[in-house]
């Protein structure tokens, strides 16, 4: 029985230098680039930064002969290379308890931009996964927007728990530091290093609780792991506004987010 999707949203982590800027606080004794610990393929949550990463350029939807599968998947998502016509290959839980593979299924009508029922994994035709909100949305990899729709403004969201595989979709533009933008029960991240932004589903650990997979930050907050500690919940915070940082906590560059913002960690000294 193929079951309902339990993987989590999380980001490619990029090779790119940030510069480390402390809110209201210019001194050397700055805390080191703090890792939102999605890049492991383990997941971290959807609050620990977003999907999206470098585009490698390309043609919307092309494969390019990369492997976008999962260790023992039985099929790619790009190149739907089930042996049978009438399947088409997904992205699904398939026992329960199980981490998330790629399987061959029959394949559903639904194109993109249909409506879909998400607990119905093969609804969508091939080439396509159902998005939380119902939507038929296209497949992609390695957090290429190539992948996605040429014209169509999407990026590609990558699963923490499995990459390289994505699904793409249009950021929502949502406001992170305040969070301005989403529904009761949600919370706006960051989906890429570009700054874009969407709404997902915020966790009950409250800032300076342990978090990890599954286990997802309140809104405005970031899982984030600090030189040398322990994940934790952070306030996330504008680098420069000094204001968006208690009293003895400094601004902290994050390796999924844009250099403007990061998260509230103790200042050098404290």
């Amino acid at each position: 029985m193929v079951l309902e999707r339990k993987w989590q949203r999380g980001a490619l982590a990029l090779a790119l230098a940030v510069t480390l800027v402390a809110c209201g606080d210019d001194d050397d004794g700055r805390p080191g680039l703090m890792d939102s610990g999605v890049d492991s393929g383990t997941g971290g949550g959807t609050d620990g930064g977003g999907g999206g990463g470098d585009d490698a350029g390309g043609d919307g939807g092309g494969g390019g002969g990369r492997v976008c599968s999962i260790a023992g998947g039985q099929c790619d998502v790009i190149m739907q290379n089930c042996p049978n016509a009438t399947q088409g290959c997904y992205i699904a839980i398939i026992e329960e308890g199980g981490e998330p593979t790629t399987f061959c299924g029959d394949a559903g009508t639904a194109d993109e931009g249909e409506a879909c029922d998400p607990a119905e994994v093969t609804g969508c035709l091939p080439g396509f996964g159902c998005g939380d909100d119902g939507v038929c949305r296209r497949y992609c990899c390695e957090g290429r927007a190539s992948d996605c729709t040429a014209g169509s403004g999407q990026l590609c969201t990558q699963y923490s728990n499995a990459m390289p595989l994505g699904i793409c979709e249009v950021p929502s533009g949502c406001g992170v530091v305040p969070q301005t933008g989403c529904e009761a029960g949600e919370a706006c991240v960051f989906l890429s290093m570009d700054g874009s932004t969407d709404c997902r589903a915020a966790g009950p650990v409250a800032p300076g609780g342990e978090c990890g997979p599954g286990n997802l930050c309140q809104a405005g907050s970031a899982c984030v792991t600090p030189p040398g500690g322990t994940r934790i919940c952070a306030p996330i915070c504008r680098m420069g506004e000094a204001g968006d940082c208690a009293d003895g906590m400094q601004c902290g560059g994050v390796d999924t987010f844009p250099e403007t913002h990061g998260v509230c960690v103790a200042a050098a000294g404290t």
